[in-house]
């Protein structure tokens, strides 16, 4: 399940109070109100926002992934991208966050390709790439 911060929390309270609750039966539609925006938020009607890891070897992106910062100070480190076929519209963002260090590789799964290569490499400290799947292959929407 998605986290609300306090601040959200806040916002969705207080869109609640101003319905000015008096009676037992408008405490109730605003605690549905309340309710079902919390529901409309964590199915992606709120901002932005996704779950991040840092690896430091070797291993394969999760389904939940959406940042993945990547130290490779003590080897070559390669991410393999899950099937884009079981992914569609899926968006993954990758960052270097070491200097020197073993090579950073993302691995598309199988024979998929990303922007028509089998991988694509970060190889400078703070390079970054963003990529989506249209659940064939794998494009970069922005790297730096």
């Amino acid at each position: 399940m998605a986290i609300i911060t306090c601040d959200e929390a806040e916002t969705l309270i207080n869109e609640a109070a101003s319905l000015g609750c008096r009676s037992p039966w408008e405490v109730e539609l605003a605690k549905l109100a309340l309710e079902n925006r919390i529901a409309t938020y964590l199915a992606g009607g709120g901002a932005t926002r996704g779950a991040y890891r840092s690896v430091t070897t070797t291993g394969n992106v999760l389904s939940g992934d959406y940042l993945i910062l990547i130290d490779s100070s003590a080897g070559a480190v390669t991410m393999t991208l899950p099937n884009a076929a079981l992914v569609p519209g899926r968006i993954y963002a990758f960052k270097r966050i070491n200097s020197g260090g073993g090579a950073i590789t993302i691995d598309g799964y199988a024979a998929e390709t990303i922007d028509g290569s089998a991988t694509l490499n970060l190889n400078s400290h703070w390079d970054s790439v963003i990529i989506m799947t249209d659940g064939v292959a794998w494009f970069k929407l922005a790297d730096h």
